[in-house]
């Protein structure tokens, strides 16, 4: 069952999830903002 929480944090963002169909498991892809991702290399 997919799962899209719309809620972001310092910026970040989820961008997809899913979760089992027991509600056992869920599982959330969050794009990190750069202020939570530091500076690139």
């Amino acid at each position: 069952m997919p799962v899209l929480e719309d809620t972001t944090v310092h910026g970040c963002e989820a961008v997809a999830g899913r979760e089992d169909g027991h509600g056992q498991v869920e599982i959330t892809v969050v794009r990190l903002s750069d202020l939570v991702a530091g500076p690139r290399r």
